[in-house]
C-alpha cells in the first residue's frame, strides 16, 4: 500500500498527442488501488444509462473509457477497453477511439438484449466472424436507465453506471434505478448539466465548458475538477465490478 501523501506515478495522454506518446500524471493512491487492480481473464461489462436524455451519458461513456484506457495496459491480443453505442450517438468520437488507447465497436442486434455478450460486437469496419474482447467492454444505452422492458441492464453481472441531473428530482430519478437493479452493482453519477448544482458532496460530475464542446474529449481540456470527478467515478466503477464479482461468484 502506498503510504499517506504519497501519489502513484501513472501515464496519461497529453492533448494532440498519439497514443504512443504518454506523459505522466499522479493519481490519488487509492484510485491508482483500483484503476491497476487485476480483474481476471473474464471481460467487465458496464453499462451506462441515464434517467433521461440530454444528461451527459455519452460524455460520460467516453470519458471514463478514457480514463480507464490511460490507466489499464492493453496487450496486442486484447485492448483494455472497449466502447460500444447502443445508442447511436457519439460515444466513439467523444472518446478518441481508436485513438486515445479506446477501441470503438458497432453494437450489432439493436443493442436491447436481457443477456449482453462480449459475441454481441464486432470491431468497427471489421468483418462479421471477428470478435471483441476486452478488459472492460464499456456500453452507453442513452436513456434507459428507468425503462422497464428487458435490457442490457437487466443482467445482474453487469456494473450499471446511472447518470441523472443534479438535482433533488434527478437524483429521486436515480434512486428509483438503483433500487430496481440492486445498489451493490449500481454506480448513480448525479452530473450538473444546468450549472444549478449547490453541494460539491458525492460523486458526481461538474459543470464544465469543455464539455459543451462537440468532438474528442482531451483532459488537458478539463477543469481540475472534472478531472479528479472522472477519476473518482471510474475507480467506483471498478470497485463495483470487483463487487459483482464476489456476489455473483459460483
Amino acid at each position: 500500500m502506498t503510504s499517506r501523501g504519497e501519489s502513484t506515478r501513472l501515464m496519461t495522454t497529453s492533448r494532440g498527442e498519439g497514443a504512443g506518446r504518454r506523459s505522466p500524471r499522479r493519481l490519488p493512491p487509492e484510485a491508482a488501488r483500483w484503476l491497476t487492480v487485476d480483474l481476471g481473464s473474464s471481460p467487465v461489462q458496464v453499462v451506462v444509462a441515464g434517467v433521461t436524455g440530454g444528461v451527459g451519458t455519452t460524455t460520460l461513456t467516453a470519458m471514463v473509457a478514457r480514463c480507464l484506457a490511460m490507466h489499464r495496459p492493453a496487450t496486442r491480443q486484447r485492448p483494455s477497453v472497449v466502447v460500444l453505442d447502443h445508442d447511436g450517438g457519439t460515444a466513439h468520437e467523444r472518446s478518441g477511439a481508436p485513438g486515445a488507447g479506446v477501441v470503438a465497436v458497432r453494437a450489432s442486434g439493436g443493442g436491447l438484449s436481457s443477456r449482453p455478450s462480449p459475441e454481441d460486437a464486432t470491431p468497427a469496419g471489421a468483418r462479421g466472424q471477428d470478435r471483441v474482447d476486452a478488459d472492460v467492454l464499456l456500453r452507453c444505452l442513452g436513456a434507459q436507465a428507468l425503462n422497464p422492458g428487458p435490457t442490457l441492464l437487466d443482467d445482474p453481472t453487469v456494473v450499471a453506471v446511472v447518470v441523472a441531473p443534479w438535482h433533488a428530482d434527478g437524483l429521486a430519478l436515480a434512486g428509483t434505478a438503483a433500487d430496481r437493479l440492486g445498489a451493490y452493482r449500481t454506480v448513480v453519477v448525479p452530473v450538473d448539466v444546468t450549472r444549478a448544482q449547490t453541494s460539491r458532496a458525492g460523486l458526481g460530475l461538474p459543470w464544465d465548458r469543455a464539455l459543451t464542446a462537440p468532438g474528442e474529449i482531451t483532459e488537458r481540456a478539463l477543469s481540475a475538477a472534472s478531472r479528479r470527478a472522472v477519476i473518482a467515478v471510474s475507480s467506483e466503477v471498478i470497485a463495483a465490478a470487483r463487487r459483482v464479482a464476489v456476489l455473483t461468484a459460483g
